[in-house]
């Protein structure tokens, strides 16, 4: 038994991931090495007995609460949000939570698995701004293509109008070289 415990710990320890336990009221528990980290904290002392809601980001404060709540409540939970380290570095979590029952089947303690997600967030924001950026381009372009087809349907009425006016002076020629040979042909005749 002393050795699963051993082994148990050992693998908590060196998990990359922060894994820590809270209450009811969100103070915090325990905190791996990976959690410490990520939270800027330079040990255990440091931060065991608190509340974790210090560090959360208050734009993201109600969420956390509420999650707490939710996993007091029963359920599981996943949250992405931001906090502010100890030593002021900002960045993106996302914790996947779980309640933990004592031996009577009570739920006494909240289990979290955190991971560091701020290098996807700055990915996904700088996708967000290239996305804004093309669409940018295409609106650009789409004004510059309905401008073009606005010149070239007007070219394309001139054009066509110059055209038909075109057929129709040839047709008043035609008919003038017509009335021509017939005035021809009859100043002929009256000389004869």
């Amino acid at each position: 038994m002393r050795k699963s415990e051993e082994l148990l710990r050992k693998l908590i320890e060196t998990e990359p991931e922060c894994i820590k336990l809270l209450t009811k009221d969100s103070i915090l528990i325990d905190m791996n090495p990976a959690g410490l980290g990520m939270i800027e904290a330079d040990s255990r002392e440091q931060v065991v007995g608190q509340s974790v809601l210090r560090i959360i980001d208050p734009g993201y404060r109600e969420a956390f609460k509420d999650l707490v709540r939710r996993i007091f409540n029963g359920e599981s939970a996943i949250l992405e949000f931001s906090i502010t380290g100890l030593k002021g570095s900002k960045r993106w979590l996302e914790t996947h939570s779980v309640p933990m029952r004592d031996d009577n089947g009570k739920i006494n303690l909240l289990l979290s698995i955190t991971r560091d997600i701020t290098e996807r967030k700055k990915t996904e924001e700088e996708l967000k701004k290239y996305r804004e950026h093309l669409e940018e381009l295409v609106k650009e372009r789409t004004t510059e293509l309905d401008i073009k087809n606005t010149e070239l349907e007007r070219f394309n009425k001139l054009f066509v109008g110059r055209e038909l006016r075109m057929i129709e002076l040839k047709e008043i020629i035609r008919k003038l070289e017509t009335e021509i040979v017939s005035l021809k042909k009859l100043i002929k005749k009256l000389e004869a």
